[in-house]
């Protein structure tokens, strides 16, 4: 089962209350020596005053996290052949349900994509992936990215599956991907610069407002669309 934002809340509430106590102690220290001057006193008192303010505001806004949405876009974007069509791009809500890791776990989301194939050769599409896990204060979970390709075979139509490797989204989470047809499968950190760029799309994964979730920006390549 994985953690939940009540649980990962709780785990950091317990970590700040520790080190807020040990801080605290030792400024108290501080503050009862006679060698420190008033405006030292001061200053350190309204410092620490801020820092547990952070602190406080940190958690109760990771408690208050609405649910990620889902991806779901229609495409219809072709290669310069015309040959290779991809019509739609999809990725579940994810849901937590699983993931590896101890505090802060790391999860894999499906994306899916339609795809035809009218050569009468093999084609490779390949997925390129940034994920940025968005931030609560001074508090993000991190960004991750990776290159997945496809082979699709010759006068094939379907739907064509890539792991997406992620942490939790928080506020201001977003999902951005490449589609492009690659030269071939072999296993890559990045797409190849003479990989033909297909498409480019970043979608909010967690919004701050309660609207449907769109998509941000779109780079169709430059070969034509399909009506």
């Amino acid at each position: 089962m994985g953690m939940t934002i009540g649980i990962l809340g709780l785990v950091i509430l317990a970590l700040v209350v520790g080190l807020l106590l040990l801080t605290l102690s030792g400024i108290l220290r501080f503050l009862q020596l006679q060698t420190t001057s008033t405006m030292t006193k001061i200053i350190v008192s309204f410092l620490t005053i801020v820092a547990a303010l952070l602190c406080v505001y940190s958690v109760i806004h990771l408690r208050r996290i609405p649910p990620a949405n889902g991806v779901s876009d229609d495409l219809r974007v072709t290669d310069s052949a015309g040959q290779l069509v991809i019509a739609s791009i999809r990725m579940p809500a994810p849901d937590y349900a699983s993931g590896s890791g101890i505090i802060e776990k790391s999860y894999t989301s499906i994306v899916s994509i339609d795809v035809t194939n009218n050569s009468e050769q093999e084609a490779n599409v390949g997925l390129e992936y940034y994920t940025d896990s968005g931030s609560i204060g001074p508090y993000s979970p991190g960004a991750t990215w990776g290159t997945e390709i496809v082979s699709v075979p010759a006068s094939w139509t379907g739907e064509l599956e890539f792991p997406v490797h992620h942490l939790r989204f928080v506020r201001g989470g977003h999902v951005a991907f490449t589609l492009a047809k690659c030269r071939t499968a072999t296993e890559v950190v990045r797409l190849s610069p003479d990989s033909e760029k297909l498409f480019e799309g970043r979608y909010d994964m967690v919004i701050e407002e309660e609207v449907p979730n769109k998509i941000i920006d779109q780079i169709p390549s430059s070969a034509g669309n399909g009506s």
